[in-house]
């Protein structure tokens, strides 16, 4: 470690004077880098919704404080260079272009000669010069070619025809027109010329004190009917291309800046280095400076100076004595600020490592300027640095503590060298800040939290209270209210009093920003508190503590304060950005409440533009849009949606979403409050979620009519098929009694009572005659046949049930007639005769009557054939004989009722199983005519046992 002594060993690196009254207020440059299309701004204007219009050489622009939106040709403009905006009484933005072709904005909408009746009657060529309006609201616009057109209110047009190809501007002055070019200055109503020749182009400018000011160059004039009177002179290289007047004077637009020009003189000149266009003053109280060449210039405040633009200052200190400022950088240097003058210095420093200044004291006629990278010490004609980190050093009561990676006590001489100042250590932990109390007690923010040293002893405040075992930034105690306040680096501001924590300021309860980097008391009870978030101002009365964001007096929002001081009555703030500086008497804003509206409503992106909203769109979002410069357009909304919500929500967002609203009127109220917390005026929207059409009254009655003729209709419906259930029914049981009785019939066809009294005898014969073989084969054939006949209730049966029980029949019948016939049964291979169906008993009566009628008269032997198979889905049942045939058999047996009836009823029968049965008798015989038999053919469609 090394000790250097100089007389005066520091490089005066640069020394000037600051005039006060020349410095730039604090501003905020807005270019192509933050969204403009242009650096080339030619005007602006502030609709009284708060939105900001911008001409430039690239169409006009729309800025909301927060996003800038381009229109150009492609938007409707009718030419992209507009030098212009201009308002009437109508409403109407007039868009001033360079070709002349005229356009306007109204209600959000641009007009121009292809979509308005009214441009399509101007027909002027050159670029519009002036733009002029009088007491009856009708409007005046000039061309450079020399043409004026008025517009009149009732948008009647008037031209006149001045012939002038080179025009400069317009006036009105005793209810007569005027206008003037490089030649001369024109009565144009009645043709009168009066000879002026400028020295420069001529430039006219309407006034919103209804006055016309002419510049010629740097020369202003007054323009009192056809004369000019002289007003004033700026220096040379002053040409004025713009005036505008207001309250505090005329700011004259420069190609060197804007000057701001009063009672005859010069008030302050700023922005030197810019060609200002256009100036501004917004509905907070805010100035825009619109150039040429560095884009917009936003001033939060005309009080609010800076100087040391971009360069990064860490601490401030006053030296009350010598009435200077000591500004600390991060670079090796440090600056000092008296009256008008500022100096710079920088310090030598034998590391590489750029030296940040983290502390200035003053004690005495001694100045410690205290760095991360050496400890400077300047004394009268003497200067001395120790290589040591270091953020802040303290002397009471003839001791010096150091605050370092460690907190040491010592004797001021004992400065001397690293391994000494070790030994006096007291505490070990790295120290942010020092101070003292009327207690004597030293206190001692460092990383690890707050101590305390007091009669040698150490303690620890963060064991006590959590809050204050994180970093503490700054302290200062207040010897009026005997209280220490505590700058914290995440849990705010918090006081101590006796040792005990009286009150915490966060976030929660109004701060900016729980990030507290110093405090400053400015006053009786009040103090300023800088952040990570900026400038909040606190005031204490009756023990009520009132916390104010000075962002928005200030327009500083996001900037980080790193110090605060106050000289005579001027406040000073360092920031990453420059210092700044300003009066309280001087920085003020306007009280006028923040803009505030509803946009839209919007479903599924679509925006709605009924107040009656289908209850299939009842998902929705209401874009909303609140205005304010100076906060940004980060401002704080309060919305309520009167049937849903009870209390006021809060949100930062410019879109509320409601899911699934229900069918009824609602009203959204909405109202934004900026940064000095003043509250907007309340916006409300209405609309109605329609219910869906069947919950409509009207629905309700047809549906009610439709459902009382559904039910008439199903009642009658209901009626007719009980009816026709009745009839069927009754048609069922009739049919079911007629098939009874059919049956009954059929049973009492199906044998012939001969029949059962031969089989009868036959079996005595067997008996008699001692043959019991045969007669048990007879009886076992015989009860097979009556046990089918008696079991068989059903009427239907399979086919293979019909042939089994013709064949014991045929068997038994062969017995009755022996050697009389022969007979066969064919089955086709095809039939499945388990599952096909067909009526009970049908074929009986039928090979009955072929065997007693055709087979048994007949004197040879005969033949019986049955045979079945299927034909075009179609059961074929044949039931051939060879017998007498039956002509010859009915002249044999002349009334034969019983094969009458029983042919009947195999009729009804059929055609009770199915309508599409048919029967058919055939004779057979040969050519002769000689009867050969007969042939009985069934034809059944083929139903089985499944269906």
């Amino acid at each position: 470690m090394r000790i250097e002594t100089y007389f005066i060993l520091m490089i005066y690196l640069v020394f000037f004077n600051l005039d006060c009254k020349a410095q730039d207020p604090y501003y905020i440059n807005l270019s192509i880098a933050e969204g403009l299309p242009s650096y080339n701004i030619y005007s602006i204007h502030q609709e009284e919704n708060g939105i900001l219009w911008f001409s430039t050489d690239v169409g006009i622009v729309k800025y909301n404080s927060k996003n800038f939106e381009l229109f150009n040709t492609e938007s409707g403009l009718s030419d992209n260079e507009v030098f212009r905006l201009k308002k009437d009484s109508s409403g109407r933005l007039w868009l001033l272009t360079l070709n002349g072709k005229l356009s306007f904005l109204y209600k959000n909408k641009i007009y121009n000669y292809k979509n308005s009746d009214l441009l399509k009657k101007i027909n002027a060529t050159g670029h519009t010069v002036d733009f002029l309006k009088d007491s009856n609201q009708n409007i005046y616009i000039a061309f450079k070619s020399g043409d004026i057109y008025q517009i009149n209110s009732n948008n009647s047009i008037t031209k006149y025809n001045t012939n002038k190809p080179t025009f400069s501007g317009i006036w009105l002055s005793s209810q007569h027109l005027f206008g003037i070019d490089s030649e001369a200055i024109y009565t144009i109503d009645i043709g009168i010329k009066k000879t002026f020749k400028p020295t420069n182009p001529i430039r006219v400018f309407h006034l919103s004190n209804q006055e016309t000011l002419l510049s010629d160059g740097n020369v202003v004039y007054k323009a009192v009917n056809d004369s000019l009177i002289y007003q004033f002179q700026l220096p040379k290289k002053n040409d004025i291309i713009n005036i505008i007047h207001k309250k505090e004077g005329l700011w004259l637009c420069t190609r060197n800046g804007v000057i701001l020009y009063q009672d005859k003189k010069v008030i302050s000149h700023y922005f030197t280095d810019c060609i200002v266009s256009d100036v501004l003053e917004d509905q907070e109280g805010s100035y825009w400076f619109t150039t040429l060449n560095k884009g917009v210039l936003y001033v939060p405040s005309l009080g609010l100076k800076q100087i040391l633009e971009n360069t990064k200052i860490n601490t401030l200190a006053v030296n009350n004595n010598k009435k200077e400022l000591w500004i600390g950088g991060v670079e090796n240097d440090f600056y000092i600020l008296k009256e008008q003058n500022l100096e710079k210095k920088e310090l030598k420093t034998s590391k590489a490592l750029k030296d940040k200044i983290a502390s200035i004291r003053f004690f005495g006629d001694t100045t410690y300027v205290v760095g991360k990278s050496s400890l400077n010490i300047f004394k009268p004609n003497t200067f001395q640095t120790i290589n040591i980190s270091a953020n802040d050093i303290l002397i009471h009561q003839k001791k010096l503590y150091l605050g370092s990676t460690f907190a040491s006590k010592m004797n001021p001489d004992e400065l001397k060298d690293i391994y000494s100042i070790h030994k006096k250590s007291i505490l070990n932990k790295r120290i942010n800040a020092l101070n003292t109390d009327s207690n004597q007690t030293i206190w001692l923010g460092s990383n690890f939290g707050l101590h305390s040293y007091h009669l040698s002893k150490i303690k620890n405040y963060g064991t006590a209270y959590e809050d204050l075992s994180i970093s503490i930034e700054d302290l200062f105690y207040d010897k009026e209210k005997q209280t220490l306040f505590i700058a914290t680096a995440s849990k705010g501001l918090i006081l101590l009093q006796n040792n005990t924590i009286t009150n915490k300021i966060t976030l929660k309860d109004g701060l900016n920003s729980n990030t507290v980097n110093t405090i400053k008391k400015i006053g009786h009870n009040e103090y300023l508190i800088g952040s990570n978030n900026g400038l909040n101002h606190i005031l204490f009365s009756n023990n009520k503590c009132k916390i104010s964001n000075y962002n928005f007096l200030l327009g500083i929002k996001n900037k980080r304060i790193k110090d605060i001081e106050k000289l005579d009555n001027t406040l000073y703030l360092a920031t990453d950005n420059g210092l700044l500086h300003f009066k309280t008497s001087e920085v003020s804003f306007k009280k006028n409440k923040p803009k505030c509206h509803i946009k839209s409503i919007i479903n599924e992106g679509e925006e709605i533009t009924t107040s009656k909203i289908s209850y299939n769109k009842n998902d929705i979002s209401i874009i909303y849009e609140g205005i304010s410069y100076k906060d940004k357009g980060n401002l704080t909304y309060y919305y309520k949606l009167d049937q849903i919500d009870k209390k006021w929500s809060s949100t930062l967002e410019t879109q509320i979403n409601y899911k699934s609203l229900a069918a009824k009127k609602y009203n959204f109220l909405l109202y934004t409050v900026n940064g000095a917390g003043i509250k907007s005026n309340i916006q409300r929207i209405d609309f109605e979620i329609l219910p869906p059409f069947w919950n409509n009254n009207w629905f309700k009655l047809i549906l009610l009519l439709v459902m009382g003729v559904i039910i008439y209709l199903l009642i009658k419906i209901r009626l007719n098929k009980q009816q026709k259930r009745f009839e069927e029914e009754k048609s069922k049981i009739q049919l079911e009694k007629y098939m009874i009785e059919l049956e009954q019939k059929a049973l009492r066809m199906q044998m012939n009572p001969h029949f059962i009294f031969n089989a009868l005898n036959t079996i005595k014969g067997y008996y008699l005659e001692g043959d019991t073989i045969n007669a048990s084969k007879y009886i076992s054939k015989f009860s097979k046949l009556l046990r089918m006949l008696l079991e068989n209730e059903d009427q239907i049966t399979t086919l293979e049930n019909e042939i089994d029980m013709l064949q014991l029949y045929i068997d038994l019948t062969q017995i009755r007639y022996p050697n009389k016939f022969e007979f066969e049964i064919k089955i086709a291979p095809e039939l499945q005769i388990s599952e096909i169906i067909l009526p009970n008993l049908l074929l009986q009566p039928i090979v009955e009557n072929a065997i007693i009628h055709g087979l048994a008269p007949k004197k040879e032997k005969g033949k019986l054939n049955l045979s079945f198979y299927t034909e075009n889905n179609f059961l074929i049942c044949t039931v051939e004989d060879n017998g007498i045939g039956r002509k010859e058999s009915a002249k044999k047996n002349s009334v034969n009722e019983h094969q009458s009836k029983a042919s009947q009823i195999i009729k009804d029968r059929l055609n009770l199983f199915d309508s599409k049965c048919t029967i058919t008798y055939l004779d057979l015989s040969n050519k002769n005519n000689i009867s050969l038999g007969t042939k009985v053919v069934i034809k059944l469609p083929s139903k089985n046992i499944w269906s």
